[in-house]
C-alpha cells in the first residue's frame, strides 16, 4: 500500500474502520495517507504537528486503534516490546504500523472499490484544514477536538459530491455513520450549519416531506470549491465568475403560489360554486406551458379530457415556505445540469424532454403517492412536465446572463460549455428571484464577480 493514495482514504471515509471514534478514524486516515503500510516512528509531538490534533487526542486515538487491532506496536531497533521507548529523552515514543489483518481488509476493499470520486483532491484538502496554517486559528474551534469532526465531515461530503459539488442525498444519519461512533445526527446538523456559516458550504437544504410535493426527501448540500482556505493547501482554486440576475424562469412557480391564494380567497368570498377567475387563468397558463412540449413529450389527458389543475399540488401545504424553498433549489439544480449537458439545445430549441432529467424531476418532486390517489394516474408526469418547461427557461436564462457577463453571444457560449466553461452551480440568494451562478472558467486565471 503506497502513501498518498487518496482512493484508499475515500474508501476509509465511506466504509472503513467500523466501531471507531471520529478522532480515531481521522488518525487512521492520516496514517494511511501519509505513511501507507510503512512503520511510523514519530514522537507524539511530531504527530500532533503533522495531523493537526492535540497531543491528548493523538494519544487517545492511537491507543484506541491499537486496542481494536487496526494498528500494532512496532518496537524501535533494540527496544523490547512493551517498553514504548522508555529511556529516550523527552516524551516516550511508541512506534506502530497498520496491522496485517487491516492491511488485507483495505487491499480487498480497494479491489472492489468504485471509480475515483470527482473531487479527490478536495477530500485531501478538507482533511488538511485546521493545521499547518491552512485554517485561521480563530476558526478552528468548531466543537470538540479542534475541528477534527468538521474536517472529516467536509471530506465525507466531497467524497459524495457530483460534478457540480452537490450532495443530493445528504442524509444526516448516513453522514453520522461515515464519521464514526459517538457522532449524533444532532451533531451533524450543527456542524453543517457551522460549515455553512464559515463559507465551506454554499447551500444546506434540509430534507422535508411535503403534503403532496415533494415526497419524503433527504437534504441537499452544495459545497464551495472556491473557499480561500483550499487555495493555501496546495489545491488550485476553482476559477469562477459570480453572476447575479433576476431570473424570470422561476416566475411560473411564484405566480402559481400567488394564484392558489387567490383561488382560496375567491372560493371563500363566493361559495356559490362558480369557477374562480384565478382558476380560469391558471388553466389557461397550464395549457400554454404544456403546449410548448412536443406531442410525444406532452402528458396524456385525464379521463374525459378534464384539465389537470396542477395548482392543486401546491394548495393546503402547511410547510409552504420550506417546500417552496426546496422546490426552487431543486429547479435551479436541474437547470444547472441542463446547462452543463445540453447548452446548445437549450439556447436554440423549445423544451425537449431529456428522459434522465424528467425522471429525476418525477422521482424527486412528484413521487408522493397522494398525487395519483387524489388527482389520477397521469397527474405526476404532467406536474413533472410542467416543472420541466420552467426548468428549461431557467437554464436558458442562466446562459443568457452568463453570455452577457462574458460579453459573448449566447450561441458561442453554448458551444464552449463543456470545454472552456463547465460545472455550473446555481444557488438561490436571499432576495426574491436572485441567484448566484458559479462555473469553471479555463480562460481566466482569477475569480471575477459581476453584479
Amino acid at each position: 500500500m503506497r502513501r498518498g493514495d487518496i482512493d484508499t482514504v475515500v474508501q476509509l471515509l465511506t466504509a472503513g474502520a467500523p466501531g471507531t471514534s471520529v478522532e480515531a478514524k481521522y488518525f487512521l486516515i492520516q496514517v494511511v495517507y501519509r505513511f501507507g503500510d510503512a512503520p511510523v516512528e514519530l514522537t507524539v509531538e511530531q504527530l500532533h504537528s503533522m495531523f493537526g490534533m492535540s497531543v491528548g487526542v493523538v494519544i487517545r486515538a492511537r491507543d484506541e486503534l491499537l486496542e481494536n487491532g487496526y494498528l500494532v506496536d512496532r518496537p524501535f531497533p533494540g527496544q523490547p516490546v512493551g517498553t514504548h521507548g522508555l529511556g529516550v529523552r523527552g516524551r516516550p515514543r511508541r512506534g506502530f504500523r497498520l496491522s496485517k489483518a487491516y492491511r488485507r481488509e483495505i487491499e480487498q476493499g480497494s479491489s472492489e472499490a468504485l471509480s475515483r470520486p470527482r473531487w479527490s483532491y478536495m477530500v485531501q484538502a478538507a482533511l488538511s484544514l485546521g493545521h499547518q496554517g491552512v485554517e485561521r486559528p480563530r476558526r478552528v474551534r468548531m466543537g470538540n477536538s479542534r475541528g477534527i469532526a468538521p474536517r472529516m465531515l467536509l471530506a465525507a461530503l466531497w467524497s459524495l459530491a457530483d460534478s457540480r459539488a452537490t450532495v443530493s442525498e445528504a442524509s444526516h444519519t448516513k453522514l453520522a455513520h461515515m464519521l464514526g461512533i459517538g457522532v449524533s445526527v444532532g451533531r451533524i446538523r450543527a456542524q453543517l450549519k457551522r460549515l455553512h456559516e464559515l463559507g465551506y458550504i454554499n447551500a444546506n437544504i434540509p430534507g422535508i416531506t411535503g403534503r403532496r410535493v415533494p415526497g419524503r426527501v433527504s437534504g441537499t448540500v452544495v459545497l464551495n470549491p472556491t473557499h480561500g482556505d483550499y487555495s493555501t493547501s496546495g489545491v488550485p482554486p476553482r476559477r469562477s465568475h459570480a453572476v447575479q440576475f433576476n431570473d424570470f424562469g422561476i416566475d411560473g412557480l411564484t405566480w402559481t403560489y400567488s394564484m392558489v391564494d387567490r383561488i382560496e380567497r375567491q372560493a371563500h368570498l363566493h361559495p356559490s360554486g362558480e369557477t374562480p377567475k384565478a382558476m380560469i387563468e391558471l388553466r389557461h397558463s397550464e395549457d400554454v406551458v404544456l403546449g410548448r412540449l412536443s406531442n410525444e413529450d406532452r402528458p396524456a389527458k385525464l379521463e374525459g379530457g378534464e384539465p389537470f389543475d396542477l395548482y392543486r399540488a401546491f394548495s393546503g401545504e402547511p410547510q409552504r415556505r420550506r417546500v417552496r424553498s426546496y422546490i426552487t433549489f431543486k429547479m435551479y439544480d436541474y437547470a444547472a445540469w441542463l446547462v452543463d449537458n445540453y447548452p446548445e439545445q437549450v439556447v436554440s430549441q423549445e423544451p425537449k424532454v431529456v428522459p434522465h432529467l424528467i425522471e429525476r424531476v418525477q422521482n424527486e418532486l412528484c413521487s408522493n403517492r397522494r398525487l395519483k390517489e387524489e388527482f389520477g394516474e397521469p397527474f405526476p408526469y404532467a406536474l413533472a412536465a410542467w416543472f420541466y418547461v420552467h426548468i428549461w427557461d431557467i437554464a436558458r436564462g442562466v446562459i443568457t446572463a452568463t453570455a452577457r457577463t462574458l460579453e459573448l453571444e449566447k450561441k458561442d457560449l453554448a458551444r464552449w460549455i463543456g470545454g472552456l466553461y463547465s460545472g455550473f452551480i446555481i444557488i438561490p440568494k436571499g432576495l426574491a428571484n436572485q441567484v448566484n451562478i458559479t462555473f469553471e472558467d479555463s480562460t481566466c486565471a482569477h475569480s471575477r464577480s459581476v453584479l
